[in-house]
């Protein structure tokens, strides 16, 4: 997957440092999507080319941003950097610099790869898991608000004068 290791590995970090809120499942999709391999050079460009536009909007999706061009009609062009920099922080920009830095070295020897899509398909199981004890809480909080039911009488309780 070369450099789109780092776009996973800097999905992983705004999401932990709470700049994202990814959808896992289109991440580990898309990041199956670009191991497919093409013995055609014109086929590995052009699937590159598309996995870009599909990057930049499934990132965009993900920060949650009002789109740039109503931000940008109402904001002079000397203000573009201040839009840039309320978005992304300086802080979070060296960070995925450093982070970037760390993956170069590391990509020397390691297999990248195996650990981002071990990362996501990690984080799809446990946002699942969450979200089924989350309900089975919510269940059990439920069943304890309601009364128990009187035992031997499975029909409702009819009115004897007929109203």
């Amino acid at each position: 997957m070369g450099l789109w290791n780092f776009y996973f590995i800097a999905k992983l970090y705004l999401a932990g440092i709470g700049k994202l809120q990814p959808l896992w499942w289109l991440n580990l999709l898309f990041a199956i999507a670009l191991l497919v391999p093409f013995g055609d050079r014109r086929l590995r460009v052009v699937r590159n080319l598309v996995a870009v536009v599909i990057g930049i909007a499934l990132l965009y999706f993900e920060l949650g941003e009002p789109a740039f061009s109503m931000a940008a009609a109402h904001l002079p062009q000397q203000h573009a950097l201040a839009l840039i920099v309320r978005i992304v922080p300086l802080s979070t920009l060296v960070a995925l610099a450093t982070l970037f830095v760390a993956y170069y070295v590391v990509s020397r020897w390691v297999r990248v790869t195996t650990f981002v899509l071990i990362s996501l398909f990690a984080i799809l199981v446990w946002q699942g898991f969450s979200a089924l004890t989350a309900q089975a809480s919510s269940n059990v909080d439920s069943a304890r608000a309601c009364p128990p039911a009187s035992p031997g009488r499975s029909e409702p309780a009819v009115n004897p004068q007929g109203e």
